[in-house]
């Protein structure tokens, strides 16, 4: 379940692995997701179109095309995302998705939009909703030569996982604007659970009611399960992996899904550091571990108020994990404890799997 967390999308009835997950969904890996998650999709098997010329598609909710554009080996996958009688939203990316940007495309009926795959300034790519229904959505896809020098459509949302870590600004200026002391001290640390990690000035039972009350959180609680997956997934191995997958997918991983593509955008551990944001405000910020950096760093921020035990909303969902939300999270939770063994967390998981 490489989510990242590791989380991945799978093209429906196959093993794909996001977003979504290309490793990025192993924007996922928390479940091997990074993951990216909604939309995070890897292909396996699936044929990929070469667009020279304008091409019509109609895809499947949750179902994902792949094609290249002219004069280029890139693959790069197009997922319904959702859709409904008058729009449609999409993600793009480019393979593997935990290095390519990732584009958020909203269109209404007979609407396009003018993009750059590599996030430049020029559109190399033209997609236009010809029409769209609950259940599927038929686009075309244009590719555009660098010589027409299209302009890309403003308004677009890009995530670029190479540079998600930069979330790890967010817990400084909380620091800054809540007035917690920066300076740390390890207080628990296990192998089967996470590690907290606590702001000097705040004694062990502050600690313990912040914890106790965001355990019992629906966030809360998955993280909590999460942790001793985690812990585990440094011991899994190919063979194990490999048999894992078959019985799972019923063939062999290959390619983008094979052993050594996917485990290192797993999640092999889990920290928390608590801090003191304002009178009886208290974050708990989560933080991954990955044998690839994309893949590792803040994902999760969860503040509570002491004083009314509620969460904080919104809940913040950022870096690696930035395309996630508590339904895939517990989703990819509820995947990985299904496994018995180390490679639990490392599988891909398919959404609605």
């Amino acid at each position: 379940m490489v989510s990242n967390p590791n989380f991945q999308k799978m093209k429906p009835g196959r093993p794909n692995a996001y977003s979504d997950k290309g490793p990025l969904l192993y924007l996922l890996a928390a479940i091997i997701v990074v993951a990216v998650i909604a939309f995070l999709s890897i292909r396996s098997s699936a044929s990929v179109n070469s667009l020279s010329s304008p091409q019509t598609f109609t895809i499947p909710l949750n179902g994902s095309e792949y094609f290249s554009l002219p004069n280029s080996t890139a693959v790069y996958s197009l997922f319904l995302k959702s859709a409904s009688n008058a729009s449609a939203a999409f993600y793009l990316s480019g393979e593997p998705i935990m290095v390519k940007p990732i584009f958020l495309v909203n269109l209404a009926t007979l609407a396009s939009e003018n993009l750059s795959t590599a996030n430049g300034a020029v559109a190399n790519l033209h997609i236009a909703l010809q029409s769209t229904s609950p259940t599927q959505a038929t686009v075309t896809l244009t590719p555009l030569p660098a010589s027409l020098g299209a302009s890309v459509t403003g308004g677009i949302t890009v995530i670029n996982p190479a540079q998600l870590l930069s979330g790890e600004s967010l817990s400084n200026s909380e620091t800054t604007t809540g007035g917690a002391v920066t300076t740390t001290v390890t207080t628990t640390v296990t192998t089967t659970a996470a590690t907290t990690t606590v702001a000097s000035g705040i004694t062990s039972g502050q600690i313990s009611q912040v914890m106790t009350l965001i355990n019992n959180t629906p966030t809360g609680a998955v993280m909590k399960n999460l942790a001793p997956l985690y812990a585990q997934a440094s011991s899994c191995t190919p063979a194990t992996y490999n048999s894992t997958y078959q019985a799972k997918y019923g063939a062999l991983p290959d390619g983008p899904n094979s052993y050594f593509n996917v485990s290192p955008y797993a999640t092999t551990g889990v920290s928390w550091k608590v801090s003191n944001f304002s009178t009886n405000v208290y974050n708990a910020t989560y933080t991954i571990t990955a044998q690839q950096s994309v893949a590792a760093g803040v994902v999760l921020v969860l503040q509570i108020n002491t004083a009314s035990g509620l969460i904080v909303p919104p809940q913040r969902f950022i870096g690696p994990w930035s395309v996630l939300n508590y339904t895939v999270l517990n989703a990819q939770y509820n995947f990985a404890k299904g496994i018995s063994n180390s490679c639990a967390t490392v599988i891909p998981y398919v959404l609605g799997h």
